[in-house]
């Protein structure tokens, strides 16, 4: 109800290409979790149940009543770290502990300080951050695995289409000679020229008998 109130899905359709930015898009989409927390607590006007709203998703609802607020909340003081720091900054939603820490920042301005994050993790986030829930980087790397692909096959492609081509344009030699032209006789009249051409055999006669016949 925070992101209709918010207008977060009305601008999705003009921002969702730059939603597959590097950091921004996911910095912009954690952003808006944060407001929607901001308008859970203006609904609830309670510090405790708005916090322990946000523990349901993280232990479930058997078990939000009983977690400690505070060592949940302390657990952010391990997001600055380089591996869950390289997963947040590509992720569309911040971890738990920071978002129900924020609201106890929200209502007692000061007492949560905020974590750095280790700076090695900015330039390598798109990399290794690509299991991130909501992360973009899976997209992004599809998209450049699409690229190299384009530039390897259409230039092969083309290549392969001027050699056609050309070999069309070119006269084609046959792999044989063609068969020599009859003379307009016909083969009756071969056979006969052949046969008178024939030596008679010695000692037959003219129809082909022997003289003992």
């Amino acid at each position: 109800m925070g992101h209709l109130a918010a207008g977060h899905l009305a601008w999705n359709g003009f921002l969702l290409p730059f939603r597959f930015l590097p950091w921004l898009g996911s910095a912009y989409s954690r952003a808006r979790e944060y407001t929607g927390d901001r308008c859970g607590l203006a609904v609830v006007e309670e510090l405790e149940p708005a916090m322990r709203g946000l523990v349901v998703l993280a232990a479930g609802g058997r078990y939000a009543g009983e977690v400690n607020l505070a060592a949940f909340a302390a657990q952010r003081e391990e997001s600055g770290r380089f591996w869950m720091a390289t997963t947040e900054l590509m992720s569309s939603h911040p971890f738990l502990c920071k978002r129900v820490a924020e609201l106890q920042n929200i209502v007692h301005p000061g007492t949560v300080k905020p974590v750095p994050r280790t700076p090695l993790a900015y330039p390598l986030a798109p990399i290794l951050g690509m299991s991130a829930p909501g992360s973009t980087s899976g997209v992004l790397l599809i998209f450049l695995y699409l690229g190299i692909l384009a530039a390897i096959a259409v230039p092969n492609f083309l290549k392969k289409r001027e050699e056609l081509l050309q070999m069309q344009s070119q006269p084609q030699i046959l792999p044989f000679p063609p068969d020599e032209e009859q003379d307009g006789r016909d083969d009756d009249e071969d056979d006969a020229e052949e046969d008178a051409q024939q030596q008679p055999v010695p000692g037959s006669t003219r129809e082909g008998k022997t003289y003992r016949e």
